[in-house]
């Protein structure tokens, strides 16, 4: 039959008629308990120090007594434990040539397990303020020996990524070295565009009319096409051509009419009542001029063709030009990439190197400390 009783913690406890007077271990609080005899019929509420029910049996006076401050002087005991476990209060020093852990003499305690027996009579002096204290000191310094966690050891910048680095810096360093390679060639070749001419006529072209240009006072006059002019401080403009050769150049004047006419330099030009253009030579005689209007359109479609083929050079000139900053740019910052993933990885096998040379001589082996060869 079982017998049940409460620990002061509140727990109802339950132990065999068999165990009467033996120390029961309670598996809330840790407590140990003397297990009251079945004969004594002990209600729950004497055990945990309150006066018993009205007509019902109970365990002596001196035997209660004894209880209440056996379980006062635990609480006590368990509370310091509590603290020292927390590190609130420091362990209270053991007595020299006593153990903390052993129970003290004449305490009454056979044993601190549930096995134990305790003597007869109401032995109940085994859960004394001493032993509890030297329980707790005993709990709190072994708690305190326990070695704490070593951290982690932090990971260094250069480690993050490291495969990446590793696989990536040498194709880094080639993409950025084709790109110094591209912006030279586009540099070359915008230094090549801004030295070589705009090529006016096309090349499958003849064309007959004179050239027509402009000097410094805005005159217009014509000279044959592939000649250089030579203007001259009176006014007038000459052209010389390949050979040397020079030749007056004809300076092209408008009528009332805006019909453009070619005449010598000096010359003017009169209209007849017939409307018929002429200028006096030297000799005096009337000569009709030259129709310049047809110079003049020829010249001017040649103007904007040679306008044309300027914006599309200058166009392709800024392109290769601009063209070749950007791919140097890119050149320079790929190959400073690769310059910083490259010591990376460096470093990350110094450190590697460094690791396992550390961690070498620590192995027992031919040569090192622990073989105990010289």
């Amino acid at each position: 039959m079982a017998i049940e009783f409460k620990c002061p913690c509140g727990a109802v406890c339950r132990a065999d008629e068999a165990k009467a007077g033996e120390l029961f271990h309670c598996e809330v609080c840790g407590l140990d308990l003397p297990v009251p005899a079945s004969g004594e019929a002990a209600p729950l509420a004497e055990v945990v120090g309150e006066p018993p029910a009205e007509g019902k049996a109970a365990v002596s006076s001196a035997a209660a007594e004894e209880f209440r401050a056996a379980k006062s002087a635990d609480r006590t005991g368990f509370n310091e434990m509590m603290q020292q476990l927390h590190g609130i209060k420091a362990p209270a020093p053991a007595a020299s040539g006593t153990s903390p852990a052993a129970p003290a003499a004449g305490s009454g305690a056979a044993g601190s397990g549930p096995a134990g027996s305790l003597p007869a009579g109401p032995a109940v002096s085994g859960l004394s303020a001493s032993g509890s204290a030297a329980k707790a000191a005993a709990m709190a310094a072994g708690m305190r020996t326990r070695e704490p966690a070593k951290p982690a050891a932090p990971v260094s910048r250069a480690a993050h990524h490291f495969g990446f680095k590793r696989l990536m810096w040498k194709p880094t360093f080639v993409v950025a070295g084709l790109c110094v390679l591209a912006s030279g060639y586009a540099f070359t070749l915008f230094v090549m565009a801004s030295g070589s001419g705009a090529n006016v006529t096309p090349p499958d072209v003849v064309i007959k009319e004179p050239e027509v240009v402009k000097d410094a006072q805005g005159n217009l006059w014509a000279i044959p096409r592939g000649n250089t002019p030579l203007p001259r401080d009176d006014g007038t403009m000459r052209s010389k051509d390949a050979q040397g050769n020079e030749q007056a150049a004809l300076k092209i004047v408008r009528d009332e009419r805006g019909r453009a006419w070619a005449v010598p330099a000096g010359k003017t030009i009169s209209v007849s009542k017939s409307g018929k253009v002429f200028y006096q030579d030297d000799s005096g005689f009337d000569v009709s001029p030259e129709s310049a209007d047809r110079w003049l359109y020829v010249q001017d479609q040649l103007d904007q063709h040679s306008g044309r083929i300027k914006a599309e050079k200058a166009g392709r000139q800024h392109g290769s030009l601009w063209f070749g900053i950007g791919l140097l740019v890119v050149g320079l910052v790929l190959a400073g990439f690769g310059v910083w993933m490259r010591i990376d990885v460096k470093q990350v096998l110094r450190e590697r190197a460094a690791e396992a040379e550390k961690e070498g001589p620590a192995a027992p082996g031919a040569g090192s400390p622990a073989s105990g060869k010289k």
